[in-house]
């Protein structure tokens, strides 16, 4: 172990003791709030006194976030402590041994017997602590194990909740959490960042007229379409309904508008096949870069904005906030 993992590892230790110290010392529960405020006592970082109810309200994403951090810290804790008991046990092995080597002596010496008793209740006590000592290691092991193991399915949970139960694809509650991350990133690295919203055209039309699980499996068919079109960096989200959100990290409004050309071309030449049906389709499609100024809100809402022109030029089109490009 490196010298900075080792520091790294005992700050995190020394920190997880203290706050469970305060918490246990003022009768708390060592919830993820709890323990975010002890936190902020013992780092000293400032923290907001006065907070709207809304700020209160801690949203899903957050408290998976919380309780992710709080499985962590324990975890650090616990294999320290495991370490410790297992090396505690280890030594009282070998003196336990080392009593009862010199009781076997002693046995030989009946002048001694006061002693030899007094040696035989040490080494039964040893024995007696070695054993405690060894199933704790082994307790703190196993629950080594199952916090593992729950912060494998916290994280399991996090990745379900947001994807799409219909089409794969990522869902709003992604969106709203991976949108603003790239918008960061990107005013941060000054890199481009491009999205796109995309809507099929006469959706509607399609239910009424082929039932709806028919436009289920169309939205199902334009998922996959779409992810065979994009790159393993680029993100596909169900924005809503029939709307699909795309991220294009490190892509100009250029390289976005052929990416989705190609698409809309793709569509058009291979139309779903339902019971003996082929059933066409078309999108319409706002694009938007990032700029400085931006935040995930109004990156969205400019998207949003040439979407709606894209759909009142006549739909199966393309448009940026430069102007349009013409359907093909």
């Amino acid at each position: 172990m490196s010298d900075k993992l080792k520091q790294t590892k005992i700050q995190a230790t020394q920190t997880a003791r203290q706050a469970l110290h305060l918490l246990t010392e003022r009768g708390l529960p060592p919830t993820p709030e709890n323990y975010t405020a002890i936190y902020h006592e013992i780092s000293g970082k400032p923290r907001k006194s006065s907070q709207s109810v809304e700020e209160k309200q801690i949203p899903p994403e957050q408290k998976l976030e919380n309780d992710r951090e709080l499985i962590t810290l324990i975890l650090s804790l616990i294999s320290t402590l495991t370490e410790s008991t297992g090396t505690l046990a280890q030594n009282l092995g070998v003196q336990n041994k080392s009593i009862a080597t010199s009781v076997s002596a002693l046995e030989q010496t009946e002048e001694k017997q006061e002693i030899l008793s007094l040696l035989q209740i040490i080494s039964s006590t040893a024995n007696s602590i070695q054993h405690s000592v060894e199933s704790t290691s082994n307790e703190l092991a196993n629950t080594r194990i199952a916090l593992e193991t729950m912060r494998t399915e916290l994280q399991n949970t996090r990745e379900q909740m947001m994807l799409d139960p219909l089409t794969g694809a990522r869902n709003r509650f992604g969106m709203d959490i991976t949108l603003g991350q790239e918008v960061a990133r990107a005013r941060r690295g000054n890199s481009s960042l491009t999205i796109a919203l995309l809507d099929l055209d006469h959706f509607k039309n399609i239910n009424d007229t082929h039932g709806h699980d028919a436009g289920d499996q169309l939205l199902l068919y334009f998922t996959q379409l779409s992810k065979s079109v994009l790159r393993e960096s680029d993100i596909l989200f169900r924005y809503g309904g029939e709307e699909f959100l795309v991220l294009l990290p490190d892509t100009e409004l250029n390289g976005a508008v052929f990416m989705l050309e190609r698409l809309k071309h793709m569509l058009q030449k291979s139309p779903l096949h339902y019971q003996q049906q082929k059933i066409s389709a078309t999108f319409s499609a706002g694009v938007a870069g990032v700029k400085p100024s931006d935040s995930a809100a109004s990156l969205l809402q400019r998207a949003d904005r040439a979407l709606y022109s894209a759909k009142s030029h006549g739909r199966n089109r393309v448009e940026i906030e430069a102007g349009p490009t013409d359907p093909q």
